[in-house]
């Protein structure tokens, strides 16, 4: 981490984390006084249903020029910050080494898409929010509306199915779900073949709505078909205002983070909302990191048709700048990434457990982007707006994946690659070990691999820019290649 400086630049960068791993490795880490309301468990919420087509829904106009334009703000908790001794950090000790890998080697080239059609545009919100996932007959797309989540399913084929605004499936009258506010999340549950869709509401976002407290809103598709076969409409009120909700698929529950006073993560009955009754959920808190006014963990969202060990425990990491939040008591060799363990008991909430059970040490990042909390850093062409960094998180998904013989984590985050307000982007592979027999007990001791991370299968990236391996699907999961090659490059965008 270093102290500010006026240029700000936007790159595509590959970088790579060093391997290593240690428990609770560095210096203690200081820690903001806990602000959470600890262990909060949610009574069940009867849900609403939707049994119509949503074909039938009312065709929604495209925005024009002159109609409204909102934005929807992310929530920010300031708090007294350490000083921050400047100092002039060398380049990312992963930078040099691998900006030199692809000398001499040769590419693979890769086939063009096999689909290319339009989503949908601007809808007169800002961010866009942009998600959205695939399952077998239908791509689901959501922005961040005039109001509510602008949804749009597709077929297979890019032929559009429907349009409609997410709160429109809440049954009217049934409470602050039918005035949505946004903050869209798309998700398909492989495990079950059904669709989660979500957004949340609250006054407190300045929705100008007539919501009160503050809500997740969860919609669960009652079959595989999102077009014709109805929701369940869950109407989840927390303590606080749930900003930057991320969703994750597991078998034991739809995991969920969000950024409210202290990161947050929730566990919801999954198996109840499938089968529309009652559901209910458990929230945990863990303490803030000093130095960023917002911050939130990112569940592990499962990926593939093999699901976790049984009683696997979720998994919600987060990156640690040593010098930007244990200033003075810092390691000055290495940073870390925190995994955190959600394992949740709906029968026995007392028996429910949410631990740090790992810290890997790895080599040197930097989250100071234009200093630690502002939240326009990189410029774009053709505006005087700049975009959002996003410093503070491991970019959503985070997944997870189960090949039988070995299981996956793997995700992003975003650094100052020079000492510039460079943006690069650092991608981890975490290999928890197999043959795992404790369902709480912590991964065993792997290394953590990384490099390029904005890509179609993590998510999450600041550049329109694409960047591919020349690894050949033969090598180990573990193996990750010094050369890379940029296959197209572009403008900058803002993506969460």
């Amino acid at each position: 981490m270093k102290a500010p400086r006026g240029t700000s630049v936007l790159s595509a960068v590959l970088l790579a984390v060093a391997a290593g791993f240690v428990a609770e490795a560095g210096a203690p880490l200081p820690r903001a006084p806990e602000e959470g309301l600890g262990a909060v468990d949610g009574a069940p919420v009867e849900p609403g249903v939707f049994e119509g087509d949503v074909r039938d829904l009312p065709r929604l106009p495209p925005w024009k020029q002159g109609d409204p334009i909102r934005e929807v703000p992310r929530r920010v908790h300031p708090r007294p910050r350490p000083p921050v001794s400047p100092k002039t950090s060398p380049p990312d000790p992963l930078f040099t080494p691998q900006s030199r890998g692809g000398e001499g080697r040769s590419f693979r080239v890769f086939n063009p898409p096999d689909l290319v059609f339009g989503g949908v545009g601007f809808t007169g919100a800002f961010p866009p929010d942009t998600v959205g996932d695939v399952g077998p007959d239908h791509y689901i797309q959501m922005v961040n509306g005039g109001s509510s989540s602008r949804v749009r399913i597709f077929d297979k084929s890019g032929g559009r199915l429907a349009d409609f605004d997410l709160d429109s499936l809440a049954p009217a009258g049934t409470g602050a779900c039918a005035d949505g506010c946004g903050d869209p999340i798309v998700l398909f549950d492989g495990l079950a073949n059904r669709w989660l869709l979500s957004e949340f509401a609250s006054p407190e976002n300045q929705c100008g709505f007539a919501s009160t407290g503050n809500h997740l809103c969860v919609y669960i598709s009652r079959t595989p078909d999102p077009v014709r076969g109805g929701f369940f409409v869950y109407d989840f009120e927390v303590p606080r205002f749930p900003d930057y909700p991320k969703y994750a698929v597991w078998p034991d529950a739809y995991y969920v983070s969000t950024n409210e006073r202290n990161p947050v993560a929730y566990a919801l009955q999954r198996r109840r909302m499938l089968d529309g009754r009652p559901a209910g959920f458990q929230r945990r808190t863990v303490a803030r990191l000093r130095g960023f006014d917002f911050q939130a963990l990112t569940p592990s969202d499962l990926d593939g048709p093999t699901p976790p060990p049984a009683g696997a425990p979720n998994y919600f990491i987060r990156h640690r700048d040593d010098e930007a939040h244990n200033p003075g008591l810092n390691d000055p060799s290495r940073d870390f990434l925190e995994i955190w363990e959600f394992h949740v008991d709906f029968a026995d909430p007392a028996g429910s457990t949410f631990i740090l059970a790992t810290t890997v040490a790895v080599a040197e990042f930097d989250s100071g982007l234009c200093g630690l909390t502002s939240f326009a850093c990189f410029p774009q062409p053709g505006t005087g707006r700049r975009l959002d960094p996003l410093r503070e998180v491991v970019m959503w998904r985070s997944q997870y994946r189960n090949f039988g013989s070995h299981e996956t984590l793997v995700g992003n985050f975003v650094t100052d690659v020079d000492n510039t307000d460079h943006g690069g982007i650092r991608w981890y592979e975490r290999l928890p070990g197999p043959g795992r027999s404790s369902r709480r007990a912590p991964m065993p001791p792997m290394p953590i691999i990384a490099g390029w991370a904005a890509s179609p299968w993590t998510g999450g990236a600041t550049s329109d820019s694409v960047t591919v391996s020349p690894a050949p699907a033969s090598s180990p999961p573990s193996a990750t290649p010094g050369a890379w090659r940029a296959i197209r490059s572009g403008p900058s965008r803002k993506a969460r």
